[in-house]
């Protein structure tokens, strides 16, 4: 494995002198330590010295993982004439974007708005006082038609500041006014959208989707294509309001385009089969060839959406889902997605549908134990933390440069000499991964437009395992077993070439993400996968049942049901249920300061010196509150609540609503406050934040209002319910206009917050119970297979006074049924009065028998249960009330918008 510091890109030998990035953290920063360009990082150093000299400042900004920065490194920061005519005329800064993205944004809107695109590099050219003069992306070295060369940008630029100075320096300060205005419009609070129905914001935003969804190929547009989590959220967020609305024929349609894309990312080239993860993005259209780098948080997109595929349930038979065809590539999954969805939702799919629901949520929970197993075998910090990225550029030893694709593309004659050498035949898996003797980066004229990948293989699943094995005349379960040994054998095989470099920087936003992403498929992935895993019993009845409705091995249910390679034999839920507290913990001693109070942006071998931004704060909260809800521990819901009071201190706007990226005074060079509103590959944080205030009112809402009887049975919430949802309907409003008509394509995560609220009071499951007791695993895991997703999960240790202590102080209510309860089945067995229990730390859980769940809605709970298939019933008759009463019930009536935004104290 390549280490941080060692250069990514095509030169930066370490023979030069170094220059000041060799006292920088940064991998980005570093690969550029030894290039003969005197290179400043970001920091009044540099501004001061460009003063001094009265020189303008290039300001360059990439990041390690970039396979054009690297080549223009070579062409241009590498080359000692470019370099001397940098030097001589220039104060040349650095920055990793991925560390600053507060310069990053600022100067992207600039460049976007001057060339009408964007991307990295990122050059700019800045006046002393840090207006923009020119900027540009990558930049050739030599002149060709319509693209000058970085040499000759250098000169023009320098001419004109000798000759046009006072031109040129009220010009960028228009431009930075610019900028300004423009920053202080899109923060400013819109108009309402008249009648808008939160609960309809994600079906604008699937409209949107739909128009552009690619049913022969997946995914939604054309090529390129990169794959937003958001949208998939989204689509099922629609899905599950069109269901409990009672549009039979919208739930289903939306939800099997969610479905049939998520399939088609994890089938295809951009998720590596052979050692898990994901790639950025597809060059081609039809999601095969990707560009090779691979970052943490493309292998969390991913993740993240396939674990919130529905999962089909414990139940009766279906006579629709049974009924749906089964074995044709593709078909059955989405068929009995259609099915299960029309008769209640995917919690509601019967077992007989759980074969084909394999074909979709099955292997794509498959796909998201690779990508887990691959973050924690080659991404993971030894403390917890996750790595950054993997470089898309690595060594071929044949030519002995650095190129795309070396480390993962295959020839025919690769492959099969690979598998001949473990006494493996190449005929099923070449025939399942589309491997030719004349490679496979044909399929499009976008697939490999210069020729990069000829004769070579990007590996993409074309045809359904057990089809092949039909084919073949091969048991479904032997050609499993055959595929997952042929990949295990490449992979070893691929382990001899010289692997990508490695960005040893840990970002809290993506740590973040990691940690939500391993609890959500620790609770996920029992139901789909049989064993000692927690709640392992559930899930044999569920594959038992999906065995039976596939005729045996004649479907995709014993495919799905398999473990193979690049999922690791023996990783279960709860390995990474610890990988997530693990990843937690990390970030509490390593990205938070106590002192200040405050995240930090990074790590990298130490502490990074820059504060975090709200992208931090939001997606950290977010994994922490589903490490909660996971059964982590009440510490890290505690922990979110105070991340969140201080995001919202450091970066709410108080005059317009929602938050801003950065806090105020954090870079004083930095004048305008961006407040990014985009939901991309990486969502808005106050997309992440609304949804996160919605979520945190229900887990803990305070104290019940004075006078109320805390011994009721309702969870109702208290002051600190009513002060996050109104904060979240304050930041909802400043994003009203990106709720409805086609901007909502552009905010779906957005919308998906939306919704959330429009539900809430959510739902609650209260499971009482030890932690990581078995019995409180498989309650936990029917609990987070309910759908829709508009529930909380509370997780009760009544046996730890600590665990008693934190949710007495933030939701009594809830500890006072389970301490009721444990009471009443005390008295049952013959406990007497129970009044010790009622008293006693501790008291519960000798009252409890068993983990136990409360499901509450509207201020009412069911009776208490100790049975996961009863606990799912349960989740799922409410589903079905609130979708009936849905159905009977007026219109409700428009969204109140707040006169103005909550203010720090609402």
């Amino acid at each position: 494995m390549a280490s941080a510091s060692e250069p990514a890109g095509g030169g930066g030998g370490s023979e030069r002198p170094a220059n000041r990035l060799a006292r920088e953290q940064s991998p980005y920063l570093l690969q550029h330590a030894h290039n003969p360009v005197d290179w400043y990082p970001w920091g009044e150093e540099a501004f001061e010295v460009a003063r001094e000299r009265d020189v303008p400042i290039f300001l360059s900004v990439g990041y390690s993982t970039c396979h054009w920065c690297h080549v223009m490194e070579r062409e241009s920061f590498e080359d000692p004439e470019a370099a001397a005519l940098l030097n001589g005329g220039f104060v040349a800064v650095k920055v990793d974007r991925e560390e600053r993205p507060d310069v990053d944004s600022v100067y992207m809107t600039y460049v976007q708005a001057l060339t009408g695109g964007g991307g990295w590099p990122m050059s700019v050219w800045l006046t002393p006082q840090l207006q923009p003069i020119y900027g540009a992306t990558y930049l050739p070295p030599k002149d060709m038609p319509g693209m000058p060369s970085f040499s000759t940008v250098l000169r023009r630029i320098s001419q004109a500041w000798s000759t046009q100075r006072e031109a040129l320096v009220s010009q960028a300060a228009s431009t930075l006014d610019q900028l300004r205005a423009f920053a202080e419009a899109g923060a400013r609070q819109p108009e309402a959208a008249a009648g808008l129905q939160l609960a309809d914001a994600p079906l604008a935003a699937a409209r949107e989707l739909m128009d552009r969804f690619d049913a022969e190929r997946g995914g939604f547009g054309g090529a390129p294509k990169f794959p937003r989590p958001s949208e998939l959220n989204a689509l099922l967020a629609a899905s599950a309001q069109a269901q409990l609305s009672g549009d039979a024929a919208e739930s289903p349609r939306l939800l099997s385009a969610a479905l049939a894309t998520l399939r088609a990312y994890c089938r295809g080239g951009m998720y590596d089969h052979l050692g898990g993860g994901f790639h950025r993005y597809s060059v081609d259209e039809y999601l095969h060839v990707p560009h090779l780098v691979s970052t943490l948080l493309d292998a969390l997109n991913a993740a993240a959406a396939a674990a919130a595929a529905p999962q089909p349930a414990p139940a009766g038979p279906s006579p629709a889902a049974a009924a749906a065809p089964a074995g044709a590539e593709g078909g059955a999954g989405a068929a009995a997605a259609e099915a299960a969805a029309a008769g209640g939702g995917a919690a509601a799919a019967p077992a007989a549908a759980a074969a084909a629901f394999g074909d979709v949520a099955g292997w794509a929970l498959l796909a998201v134990r690779g990508t887990l197993d691959y973050l924690l075998r080659d991404m993971a910090h030894p403390r917890g933390g996750f790595y950054s990225a993997e470089d898309a550029d690595s060594l071929d030893p044949a030519s002995g440069e650095k190129t795309e694709g070396a480390f993962y593309a295959w020839t025919y004659k690769e492959v099969a000499g690979a598998l001949a050498a473990k006494g493996l035949e190449p005929a099923l898996f070449c025939e399942v991964y589309d491997v030719r003797r004349e490679g496979n980066c044909d399929r499009s004229p976008r697939s490999d437009p210069h020729g990069e990948f000829s004769g070579k293989n990007v590996l993409i699943q074309v045809k359904a395992p057990w089809e092949a094995a039909a084919a073949a005349g091969l048991p479904p379960a032997a050609a499993a077993a055959a595929l997952a040994r042929a990949r295990a054998a490449l992979h070893a095989a691929r382990a001899a070439r010289p692997r990508p470099s490695r960005d040893e920087k840990v970002v809290a936003a993506w740590n973040g993400q990691a940690i939500g992403a391993l609890a959500r498929a620790a609770r996920a992935l029992p139901f789909h996968e049989p064993g000692p895993a927690a709640g392992g019993h559930v899930a044999a009845a569920a594959a038992a049942a999906a065995a039976a409705a596939s005729g045996g091995a004649a479907g995709g249910g014993a495919f799905a049901a398999a473990r193979g390679w690049p999922a690791e034999a023996g990783r279960g839920a709860g390995e990474y249920l610890a990988a997530a507290a693990a990843a937690a913990a990390f970030a509490r001693a390593e990205l938070w300061d106590a002192g200040e109070g405050k995240l930090r942006r990074s790590f990298c071998g130490a502490p990074g010196r820059v504060w975090g931004f709200a992208a931090d704060y939001a997606y950290t909260v977010a994994g922490l509150i589903a490490l909660a809800e996971a059964g982590g521990g009440a510490e890290w819901l505690g922990w979110a609540g105070e991340l969140q009071d201080r995001m919202d201190e450091l970066f709410w706007d108080e005059a317009h609503g929602g938050w801003f990226d950065s806090a105020a005074g954090a870079d004083p060079r930095i004048t305008i406050r961006t407040k990014e509103d985009y939901d991309g590959a990486e969502p808005a944080p106050s997309s992440i934040a609304a949804a996160n205030l919605v979520r945190l009112a229900a887990l803990l809402p305070g104290p019940p209002p004075e006078g109320a009887e805390i011994g009721a049975e309702a969870t109702e919430g208290g002051a600190d319910a009513a002060r996050r949802l109104a904060r979240a309907d304050a930041a909802l409003a400043a994003a009203a206009p990106r709720l409805s008509g086609r901007a909502a394509v552009a905010a779906p995560q957005a919308c998906a917050a939306a919704w959330l609220r429009a539900r809430a009071p959510l739902r609650q499951a209260i499971v009482a119970g030890r932690l990581g007791g078995d019995d409180t695993a498989a309650l936990l895991a029917a609990a987070h297979g309910a759908w829709p997703r508009d529930l909380a999960v509370i997780c009760i240790d009544p046996s730890d006074p600590a665990d008693r202590a934190f949710w007495r102080a933030h939701n009594p209510r809830a500890l006072e049924m389970v301490d009721a309860h444990a009471r009443a089945q005390s008295r049952a067995r013959g406990g007497g009065s129970g009044a010790g229990a009622a008293t006693a730390e501790g008291g519960a859980a000798e009252g409890l028998a068993r983990a136990t769940a409360f499901v509450c809605a509207n201020y009412t709970c069911r009776k208490p249960t100790e049975d996961p298939a009863e606990l799912s019933r349960q989740l799922r008759a409410g589903g079905a009330a609130a979708a009936a009463a849905a159905a009977g019930a007026p219109r409700a009536a428009p969204f109140e918008w707040p006169q103005r935004p909550a203010g720090r104290g609402a």
